[in-house]
């Protein structure tokens, strides 16, 4: 059955927009009629592969198990919970928690990479919530940026879409049973064998482990060769990487699973582990004696010269004080603006927002100071404090793109719609493909109630 905008399912499930569909069904976002207020949540309509009593059967136990999987999950913080299930007109629907932000995808830009170290902060944040679903005993096998979404509301990873529910364990053709299991996944993130229906935990840390080697590389999979005799990706020439976390690397993607990590928990030992085995030692050059052994200065040039010569030193290095100045403090707010963005990707917010108070202290100016320290503030939920750096930012470069967006996030969280879609709407006009301003603004509406507003907004993301 295909559902339609405002159509109820359920007897209580509004359909309100179509988010996705694919081979295994249709996602919705969908209100929620018995409950106050405007609760959205996320519907997964499941099409059976056949309509016969058998099949049907057949499907139904499954669908009920892989639900009750689900619901086990979705107890953890960073995958989305399980309203409810249900089989209507002998079809089948997941009802499940709407998380509002932007996927991975945004974030993970062709052509251009990460640093070594957000990279490793990615996956850990990957593999911390991957290691609670094998704890369970459950693979995910369709780990890759469009399902891994940054949640709008803290900034946190959720892993979404889990292929458990894509799985079709029997057939019915000509008559008879025939077991087997769906390749699921995405090309590029699937390894062989889960290619070949047999997917294991591993196969989760190879699609984690290439999430990490595109974010490096700022290629995606398809761009990567592979080595035509042993099947291994090849990749280490094409990032800047240390040889200790290329090697974390090379054994999450290997192409035996035997030989990759067994689970999310080892791979993420062994990310922690990075940098702890060795120490750096920094070789200071060697400072020679001077020359003690020159002859005596003599009295034959004039005292008067060398007087002069040395008031005339005197009067350059009074003229270039204030350049030498300067200088040190632009260096300065520079070392500390970068200091600032490392410990914002390290999540130390509170020293990552004295680096970048410092920074501007020394620099009023320094626009991108102003910015980070409005991202720092924004991740501390202190919203009204991140409006006032983002203005700032913006008074200083009224242009500034990622500024306007900042701003406008921070009017969403202080619930000033209005000026929010404001400044979504500056951010459009300085960029007029920004397909995260719509989405934005689409979210805004529906808070608004303003729903043919939003779903125009959607269209346009």
């Amino acid at each position: 059955m295909n559902l339609a905008v405002g159509q109820i399912i359920g007897g209580r499930y509004k359909i309100s927009r179509q988010l996705g569909q694919g081979g295994f069904g249709t996602t919705f976002v969908s209100q929620d009629q018995h409950l106050p207020g405007d609760r959205y949540c996320v519907v997964k309509q499941l099409k059976p592969q056949g309509d016969d009593p058998f099949t049907l059967q057949t499907a139904r136990r499954l669908f009920d198990t892989e639900a009750k999987i689900l619901h086990k999950l979705g107890t953890h913080d960073q995958i989305p919970q399980l309203f409810a299930y249900f089989e209507e007109n002998q079809e089948f629907y997941l009802v499940q928690e709407l998380i509002e932000g932007h996927d991975l995808s945004k974030e993970l830009i062709p052509g251009k990479p990460l640093t070594q170290l957000r990279t490793i902060s990615l996956l850990r944040e990957i593999l911390e919530i991957l290691e609670y679903v094998h704890q369970q005993h459950v693979i995910h096998r369709d780990i890759n940026p469009r399902n891994l979404i940054r949640r709008k509301q803290d900034g946190k990873l959720v892993l979404i879409d889990f292929g458990a529910v894509k799985q079709v364990s029997t057939q019915i053709l000509n008559g008879k049973q025939t077991s087997f299991t769906v390749a699921i996944g995405t090309p590029g993130y699937r390894p062989s064998e889960q290619a070949n229906g047999n997917p294991r935990l591993s196969s989760d840390i190879y699609a984690v482990g290439m999430v990490g080697i595109s974010a490096l590389t700022g290629l995606l999979p398809h761009e990567l060769p592979a080595d035509g005799d042993t099947g291994e990706i090849i990749w280490r020439d094409r990032a800047t990487v240390t040889d200790e976390f290329a090697k974390v690397l090379d054994k999450m993607i290997r192409y035996d699973f035997r030989e990759r990590y067994p689970s999310a928990s080892s791979a993420l030992q062994a990310l922690n582990d990075i940098g702890k085995t060795s120490s750096a030692t920094v070789a200071l050059p060697s400072v020679s004696s001077p020359n003690r052994s020159g002859t005596k200065g003599k009295f034959s040039k004039s005292i008067l010269y060398k007087s002069l010569i040395g008031i005339g030193a005197i009067a350059i290095l009074s003229a270039g004080t204030l350049s030498i100045l300067h200088w040190r403090n632009s260096s300065n707010a520079t070392d500390l603006y970068h200091r600032g963005e490392t410990l914002l990707e390290l999540k130390r917010y509170e020293e990552a927002l004295n680096a970048y108070h410092q920074a501007v202290e020394i620099r009023p100016d320094y626009v991108d100071a102003w910015q980070g320290q409005g991202d720092t503030l924004l991740a501390l939920n202190q919203y009204q404090d991140a409006l006032n750096a983002y203005d700032k930012a913006i008074q200083i470069q009224p242009d500034y793109l990622d500024a306007w967006k900042g701003r406008g996030k921070a009017l969403d969280q202080l619930r000033r719609y209005e000026e929010a879609i404001n400044a979504f709407d500056a951010v459009i006009k300085i960029q007029a493909k920004d397909f995260e301003a719509w989405e934005n603004i689409g979210t805004i509406e529906i808070k608004m109630q303003q729903y043919s507003a939003a779903i125009a907004s959607f269209d346009k993301a």
